[in-house]
């Protein structure tokens, strides 16, 4: 079906979707019958996107037919200054006029732009000079013009001649708060003093306060001349609310093929979106933004929330700044500040929102999309869900809701689908190590994948083995130094799929497998499979099974000295001497004896710990004695050992 990405306003009765067939008869019904001895003027007052041209466009239809009343649209803000816009108004005017009576209107046409040539050099003291003397030294000037009949004759000349024809003349000026100030004092000129001639019948459209403002003067209030100005102002009746919201859904519904709405949406919606969506030209505003982030962010965002995040760029761009640059916080990973400890003071998302001067009505909004910017919220948090569901307030996705600056995190609905159900050892190998190649992410991707993963109802059982094999790095599938590098993300959600498997075996089998799983050549694999099958839950953490498998690959790190020397002092050498430490402590202070045997190894190796924040009380036993009073080394061992990193 095609789609039309601009708004266009209805041109007939038949297309209403908010009952106003009254009023467009009411209006036409004035236009019919009122007294046009002198030019009678018609504002459609609203605001922007409440429908005037919709309704100026139904009106105009109900009367094409009419053989007394000829529609003339002018439409003003095409031009680009003064002298553009009379001339051009003349020119549209006299076009719609028959016989000699154009060639009139066209002369007094090119007598007003002459005028307005003329007091270009005033144009400070015109601004200060009131409507009605300001027409009369027009006057003066063209008094002395070449043929001789001056402005206010020649106009009188066309309202007699006007006002003896059948036919009435409606123009159109639509959008007249589109202009600046100097334009729409010209055309409220035109309409009042320049071109009010008789049978003529002003249709305009404005927002009041908008052309209120822009006729304020020092000597009279905007609002008391445009009264002046328009014989019968006619404020829009309300939007249809219901007509909103059935658009709304419906546009929903049809882009994301969700017609039934769960809780959560309908909470959503309710708080989110409704509140700040209140016209059509909204809604079609809205969703012309929405589609693109939609089709960009599809499977890794939670659709109605990008939807609200969409509608709150709409409706206050300050607010939806603050959340973008807060978002973090949002999502709970704020840390507090020392002060703030000391005071025992620390700040809530939504104390930090209002302290920013935010505004107070987006705070309902925020507490659903965020509980926790609303401590009471928080009952409402489950992990599983935020994650299965892609929900904003995870930090996994937020950035995905932020979709013109997407994260290099994203992880695809395709991948997960894929490591799931399609793709080969080969094809899952590649996405596991180029997710490993950005911090984070890998743990991201595993922790996302689990969640799909229990909702899987037709995951095989060998699907579930080649998924456990690749977390374990099984020699099966890698060769030394294929062995891609983790991170400690990767640990708390590999073990999930390894458990998932071992679930699948008899008790007997588990730690044959487990054992047999592990890499008997890369270290690298073997200190990951420890802390994997450590994290996997498979067993109880005082259990004799687990405890023996633990011990089995220690020993085969053990056996691997040329591996450990070769490891560098970072992440994995840490891994390592922590995982010995784990079974035989006395090992662990041997090997990193051996490999850290100097003064600057050691500083090497408290500040990696501290890179990594891995908790001194599990690492710092191995540090000797007679370095610990070292005037270098002591320094760090107190801040390392106070956590201040």
């Amino acid at each position: 079906m095609d789609r039309c990405y601009y708004e266009v306003p209805i041109e007939c009765l038949d297309s209403d979707l908010l009952n106003r067939k009254d009023l467009v008869d009411a209006i036409a019904t004035i236009i019919r019958e009122c007294d046009v001895g002198k030019s009678t003027s018609i504002g459609l007052c609203g605001k922007w996107g409440t429908g005037k041209t919709s309704v100026i466009n139904m009106v105009c239809n109900l009367l094409k037919d009419d053989e007394s009343i000829k529609i003339v649209n002018f439409n003003p803000w095409l031009y680009t200054d003064q002298i553009d816009l009379t001339k051009e108004f003349f020119n549209v005017f006299s076009a719609a006029l028959p016989g000699k009576r154009s060639e009139v209107v066209k002369r007094i046409g090119k007598k007003i732009n002459k005028a307005i040539e003329l007091m270009e050099p005033l144009e400070v003291l015109c601004e200060s000079i009131p409507l009605f003397p300001l027409v009369k030294y027009y006057s003066k000037i063209l008094s002395g013009n070449d043929d001789g009949v001056s402005l206010s004759d020649m106009k009188k000349i066309i309202s007699e001649k006007l006002s003896k024809e059948q036919c009435r003349y409606v123009i159109v000026i639509d959008d007249l708060d589109r202009l600046d100030k100097s334009e729409i004092m010209m055309i409220l000129k035109l309409v009042r003093s320049l071109a009010d001639f008789s049978n003529t019948i002003y249709l305009l459209s404005y927002d009041e306060e908008i052309v209120s403002k822009a006729a304020d003067t020092e000597i009279f209030k905007g609002s008391d001349y445009l009264h002046k100005i328009i014989h019968l102002p006619i404020t829009l009746p309300e939007t249809d609310r219901d007509a909103v919201v059935e658009s709304l859904v419906r546009q929903y519904a049809e882009l994301t093929s969700d017609s039934e709405l769960d809780k959560h949406t309908s909470e959503v919606f309710r708080r989110c979106i409704l509140p700040y969506v209140l016209t059509l030209r909204d809604v079609n505003v809205v969703f012309n933004r929405y589609r693109i982030k939609y089709e960009l962010s599809k499977g890794n965002t939670h659709p109605a929330e990008l939807l609200a995040v969409t509608v709150l760029e709409y409706s206050n761009s300050s607010v939806y700044k603050w959340v973008c640059e807060n978002r973090y916080t949002l999502c709970g990973m704020r840390m507090p500040s020392a002060e703030e400890l000391m005071n025992k003071s620390v700040k809530s998302s939504k104390d930090l929102y209002l302290n920013d001067q935010m505004s107070a009505e987006y705070i309902d909004c925020l507490s659903t999309l965020f509980p926790t910017f609303d401590n009471s919220n928080l009952h409402m948090m489950n992990r599983d869900e935020l994650i299965s569901e892609h929900r904003i307030c995870h930090f996994y996705f937020i950035d995905n809701y932020f979709i013109l600056s997407l994260s290099s995190k994203k992880i695809t609905n395709d991948d997960l689908e894929g490591l799931l159900y399609k793709y080969d050892a080969t094809k899952a190998i590649e996405l596991l190590h180029g997710c490993s190649l950005i911090n984070g992410k890998l743990g991201r991707l595993l922790e996302e994948l689990s969640s799909k993963y229990s909702v899987a109802t037709n995951l095989s059982i060998e699907r579930k083995k080649l998924l456990s094999d690749l977390i374990l790095f099984s020699d099966t599938y890698y060769t030394t130094g294929t062995v891609f590098p983790v991170d400690s993300y990767y640990y708390q959600s590999a073990g999930f799929f390894v458990k998932r498997y071992c679930e699948t075996l008899p008790c007997e089998d588990v730690k044959t497998y487990l054992v047999g799983a592990v890499s008997f050549g890369d270290i690298v694999g073997q200190i990951n499979a420890f802390w994997v099958i450590h994290h996997s839950d498979v067993f109880e953490e005082e259990d004799p099974i687990l405890k023996d498998i633990l011990s089995e690959i220690v020993e085969r790190i053990l056996t691997n000295d040329m591996g450990i020397k070769h490891l560098p002092i970072k992440f994995e050498f840490l891994m390592m001497i922590y995982a010995i430490g784990f079974i035989n402590p006395d090992a662990a202070k041997k090997v990193f004896n051996n490999v850290a045997s100097s003064k600057s190894k050691i500083i090497e190796y408290i500040c990696a710990a501290r890179e990594y924040q891995f908790s001194s009380e599990g690492l710092a036993f191995v540090i000797p004695d007679e370095y610990r009073s070292d005037e270098e080394i002591s320094p760090l061992m107190k801040r390392w050992l106070r956590h201040e990193w």
